[in-house]
């Protein structure tokens, strides 16, 4: 019911390892109707968990508590959807428990964490940097840890965890902890992930600007129609398309134009966006960006190309 091995060991940091209690067949039958439990090893420390199977009042969960722990001779924490008047209470009283998410006090272990807010509720769409390591992971099936991520996105380490933090919750990866480590695993190959994802991804194109083609142009990943141009039958676009990052566009030197301006090769269109374009790490933006920059025109000479890159009619 409640995934409390997942929560001291991946949001504590924990290295508990639990199996059924075999010695609940022995307790009375109120005892063992009244939770399932579990023997629990964490720092060579033995102790039970009892895993409500309902709500309790707090002298139920005390009573089971004590006499569990009577019967067991060993510590037992009581894992169940505690208020925070009874867990207050339980603290003063020293009876250990754990509510996943919220608070875990584990007196026999020395330990005793509180998560300082509930997880915030999902957004409908993925923040720019958590589609930024999507599109990264997803691209580079060799990135296994925390750290690897964190170099080659050269992102921070605060929003590559909180980017796994919202991937994990959506059921994209899968993520536990190595030490301080946190070791990312995939859900399915490339097709699936996207799959999964695609209500959650945006497209990262906030803007779109129309420059003068000079040097400084032409050192821009290519975008749009010109990118998949280049790895599909497509016909390139008449004026070329390329993409920079919010962040550094407000550095880029460039010659604003209107459309028609100028003749098509000398006019180049940019766009801006919300995430580094070459963050997934190669010289290109990646497939999954691109894709997301296209669909949404609706060209159906366009997403054929992009379904045959991705062998699998996945955009419409």
């Amino acid at each position: 019911m409640y995934d409390f091995v997942g929560y001291l060991k991946d949001e504590m940091g924990l290295p508990v390892s639990a199996h059924k209690w075999s010695e609940a067949a022995n307790l009375p039958l109120y005892l063992a109707n009244a939770a399932s439990y579990w023997l629990c090893i964490c720092n060579r420390v033995k102790f039970v968990i009892a895993e409500m199977r309902q709500e309790a009042s707090l002298p139920n969960l005390k009573r089971i508590a004590f006499q569990v722990s009577a019967r067991a001779c060993l510590p037992v924490a009581l894992v169940a959807k505690i208020d925070p008047r009874q867990r207050k209470a339980l603290v003063s009283q020293g009876v250990p428990f754990i509510v996943p998410g919220k608070q875990a006090f584990l007196p026999m272990l020395g330990f005793a964490a509180n998560n300082k807010h509930d997880p915030a509720p999902l957004t409908k769409v993925l923040a720019p940097g958590a589609q930024a390591v999507f599109v990264t992971l997803v691209a580079n099936s060799d990135l296994q840890t925390s750290d690897e991520l964190i170099k080659a996105t050269s992102m921070p380490p605060s929003s590559i965890s909180r980017a796994l933090d919202d991937l994990a919750r959506r059921g994209l990866i899968n993520k536990s902890k190595n030490g301080r480590e946190v070791v990312i695993e995939r859900i399915g190959n490339r097709n699936d992930i996207v799959k999964k994802a695609i209500e959650f991804l945006r497209n990262p194109v906030s803007r779109v600007v129309f420059a003068r083609r000079d040097e400084h142009t032409d050192l821009l990943p290519m975008a749009g129609e010109s990118a998949l141009s280049q790895r599909s039958m497509l016909a390139a676009p008449r004026i070329e398309q390329r993409a920079i990052s919010r962040r550094a566009f407000t550095n880029l030197a460039f010659d604003e134009v209107l459309p028609g301006e100028l003749q098509d090769t000398e006019t180049v269109l940019i766009q801006v966006w919300l995430y580094d374009p070459l963050v997934a790490g190669a010289d290109s933006v990646d497939d999954i960006s691109l894709a997301l920059t296209l669909i949404s025109k609706g060209d159906e000479r366009v997403i054929g190309q992009l379904n045959a890159l991705f062998k699998e009619e996945l955009w419409h």
